[in-house]
């Protein structure tokens, strides 16, 4: 597999505000992070469209992918709010129209007890 593409769908959390900007971050197997644009949230529960493509690590084989989400304080300032991991591990099957795809839901964690979010993602 040389890359895993992202298609981010929705992301939902009792602590998330109708105009908060937050920014994704996302690893595999503890890798290089790669981050989508800023998004602007609409409310507790957002559709997304947004897309980010990973490189496969060296020898090809992914075993988890981590997330964070990151609420934008300002410029070039972040705070993580949520992190969670996913394992890889049979998770993307085979399409009818050819390729790979799976959906998943991602549970993260918030910082110190906090609540967290629920980010649902296509993995192609």
């Amino acid at each position: 597999m040389g890359s895993l593409e992202l298609l981010i769908e929705r992301v939902e959390g009792s602590e998330l505000d109708a105009g908060q900007s937050v920014i994704l971050t996302f690893s595999v197997d503890g890798g290089a992070k790669y981050r989508s644009d800023p998004l602007t949230l609409v409310g507790e529960a957002t559709v997304l469209q947004a897309r980010v493509t990973i490189s496969a690590p060296p020898g090809g084989a992914m075993k988890a992918l981590a997330c964070e989400v990151h609420n934008v304080l300002g410029e070039n300032r972040t705070k993580v709010i949520g992190k969670g991991q996913l394992s890889l591990h049979g998770t993307i099957q085979p399409r009818m129209s050819g390729g790979r795809e799976a959906s998943e839901e991602i549970m993260l964690k918030g910082p110190k007890g906090a609540a967290g979010q629920q980010l649902s993602v296509r993995l192609r």
